[in-house]
């Protein structure tokens, strides 16, 4: 099978590391039709409750999503009723979908300078929280444009209005015919796509936003004994199970299982283009320690190795 290189998965950390990258230079739409350039990047299904379908391009017909499917450039994602799902790019940020939202990941681009990725919404409610300012994030709605990087987090609702509001961080609107920067606190509300653009206060926090902390808050702890390019997409491990330092395999993961559970059991196989049948766990932790070091059996139970510093990221490391 073919394996991708763990920094692949965080581009923009590599980036800075070697100092590729500089002030002025960003990845922009204008290259995210060059499919060839850069790495294949690869997004995952993190997050699903209720209704949540997808497909692979939308020549594709609709199926159900499950936890830890891989997405890729071209995917779309479909919630409906009370559903929400959460997508998590390569770089650790998380875009959060409810309210009958529909989107496109209309490209997923990487080169030489960072990352572009560019998200379509024709309905409902995102939430994108972005990690690193050398990932490049943009929505496209029916009457606008929101363009941002990395830390920030910011709110689109699309609907008979469309609606952005910024929490931390910072944005660029575009939309009739300019650009507005909006910053942490800022709100605007379109009609159409000539209605002017006016920045007023956000409004107070909804059922959709207490939705979105509890998120954040669920995505925290147990990535102490990870290298910074797996910890980035493996949060929330210490919901999960908890740590053990086993002699010479250093700390071990172990998750909160029965007795008969044993890795790559629970889930299923789909293909990956270019790398294969790819592993699909159904844990809710099931992606890092599907793709990234090796399990071993303990007198506890199975444990996770994550294994070393830089790897290689694979469609399933099945070896025990």
């Amino acid at each position: 099978m073919k394996r991708m290189n763990a920094k692949s998965w965080t581009c923009c950390a590599a980036l800075l590391a070697a100092g590729l990258v500089g002030a002025q230079g960003s990845p922009t739409a204008e290259g995210a039709g060059n499919s060839s350039a850069g790495p294949v990047r690869m997004a995952r299904v993190s997050f699903t409750e209720g209704n949540v379908s997808w497909r692979p391009d939308d020549s594709s017909a609709w199926s159900q999503a499950t936890l830890n499917l891989p997405l890729q450039q071209g995917a779309e994602l479909w919630v409906t009723g009370r559903g929400r799902a959460e997508i998590q790019f390569d770089d650790g940020s998380n875009l959060r979908l409810g309210n009958d939202a529909v989107v496109t990941l209309q490209s997923l681009y990487s080169d030489s300078q960072g990352e572009f990725t560019e998200i379509k919404q024709n309905d409902g409610t995102s939430s994108l929280h972005l990690k690193d300012k050398y990932s490049i994030y943009q929505i496209d709605t029916p009457f606008e444009s929101v363009k941002a990087a990395g830390p920030a987090r910011f709110r689109v609702d699309v609907g008979s209005e469309v609606s952005v509001g910024v929490r931390t961080g910072s944005a660029t609107v575009t939309a009739a015919g300019g650009d507005t920067a909006l910053r942490s606190g800022d709100f605007i509300s379109l009609r159409n796509a000539q209605d002017s653009v006016r920045v007023s206060s956000l409004p107070a926090e909804d059922s959709w936003d207490r939705f979105d902390d509890e998120r954040d808050g669920d995505l925290l702890g147990g990535v102490e004994h990870l290298p910074p390019n797996i910890a980035i997409v493996a949060g929330g491990l210490s919901r999960h199970g908890r740590w053990h330092e086993e002699g010479r395999y250093g700390w071990v993961w172990g998750p909160s299982v029965g007795a008969s559970w044993r890795p790559y059991h629970d889930g299923h196989w789909l293909w990956a283009n270019p790398f294969g049948w790819t592993w699909c766990g159904n844990e809710a932790w099931g992606w890092a320690p599907y793709h990234y070091g090796t399990w071993s059996h303990f007198g506890w139970g199975w444990g996770w190795c994550p294994g070393p510093y830089h790897q290689y990221w694979s469609p399933a490391v099945v070896s025990f």
